[in-house]
């Protein structure tokens, strides 16, 4: 697999600012919705979420260093936490929010929270896009049958969802 990156890319900023006003967006939504509700504190609650965000720009920005060839050499390292994450989850959701809200997909470390399921969406997405390019560059001309044989080797990775 080759796939080399152009070294004059740029940032598409209009992209990070509709994600900033997003945030933006999000974070005072949260506020109001926690300010309403008093059963929880608010401060805490933000400085989660910015501890979050930070977490995710900082993850972005690590991935943004990296070309298609390493993130492909990831997907399946990747893909594979993410389907132990969800088996994990199973046998050890937290317990507290199970009773409280009923609801089962969430992991707990000390007070953060987390839902593995959110670790697999980049991840099936990125063995998806690895399963495609490997394809496309065996089957460069595209027919039906390579078709359907593309979608005959993404359907295992899909059917566990």
């Amino acid at each position: 697999m080759t796939f080399h990156r152009d070294d004059n890319y740029q940032i598409d900023w209009r992209i990070i600012f509709i994600v900033m006003g997003l945030m933006a967006i999000g974070f005072v939504s949260l506020f109001l919705a926690l300010r309403a509700d008093s059963s929880g504190s608010v401060t805490r609650t933000l400085a989660v979420q910015v501890l979050w965000w930070i977490f995710g720009w900082g993850l972005a920005v690590l991935l943004m260093h990296l070309d298609a060839d390493q993130l492909f050499r990831f997907a399946p390292i990747a893909y594979a936490l993410g389907i132990g994450l969800l088996i994990f989850v199973l046998f050890a959701y937290s317990r507290s929010l199970a009773a409280s809200n009923n609801a089962k997909s969430w992991l707990s470390f000390g007070g953060l929270t987390f839902q593995p399921s959110e670790v697999m969406k980049p991840s099936l997405i990125l063995m998806l896009a690895r399963c495609v390019y490997v394809h496309n560059n065996k089957y460069p001309v595209h027919t039906v049958s390579s078709d359907f044989l593309l979608i005959g080797k993404c359907l295992p990775t899909l059917s566990l969802f």
